[in-house]
């Protein structure tokens, strides 16, 4: 490194190639020119890397909302196509109580495929609201249907399950439709 205590001297200072004296005090400006100079390539080299830490974060975070959104759709558009399939289960399963007169190869097979699409399900996390007679009404998992005067439970308990209820991965997919008591 140069010693900036030489440079203050008198001494003259020659340019390469060039015989004719500088006075010191030129190199003193021509030094502190290029102080000023490093100092702002160096202000900007740091205004570019807070920049880029800036577009960094923002992109990691970017990422991750990205990630959450195509997580809720891919979720969303599961349950829509688990509650169609709910719905060919529901008329299968309902079906069963009405095979009287059907060989009993039949029905068994109507089980077998009500079971199948039962384990599916619960692959899938769906599980069955279960509902019992003289339950409270929880107004998260159940949908009242009818309000009807009864002396077997008291006001406001569950008198009979309408239509069936499941959650998704424990999130609401379809209220259970109750008769509850008036």
């Amino acid at each position: 490194m140069t010693d900036v205590k030489k440079l203050k001297s008198d001494m003259p200072i020659q340019e390469s190639g060039d015989a004719s004296n500088v006075p010191a005090s030129s190199g003193i400006a021509e030094i502190d020119q290029l102080r000023l100079e490093l100092e702002a390539c160096q202000k900007s080299a740091a205004d570019y890397l807070e920049g880029w830490k800036r577009a960094k974060a923002d992109y990691a975070n970017f990422e991750r909302e990205s990630a959450k959104r195509t997580a809720r759709l891919l979720e969303n558009e599961t349950a829509n196509v688990l509650m169609a399939f709910l719905t060919a289960y529901e008329t299968l399963e309902q079906s069963l109580a009405h095979l009287t007169s059907v060989p009993e190869e039949t029905k068994r097979g109507f089980v077998s495929t009500v079971q199948a699409f039962g384990k599916i399900f619960e692959g899938f996390g769906i599980v069955k609201i279960q509902v019992v007679k003289g339950q409270p009404i929880d107004p998260n998992l159940h949908e009242v249907q009818l309000l009807q005067k009864t002396e077997e439970v008291a006001s406001g308990m569950i008198i009979q399950e309408v239509s069936s209820g499941y959650t998704l991965n424990g999130k609401l997919l379809k209220a259970a439709k109750v008769i509850v008591a008036e």
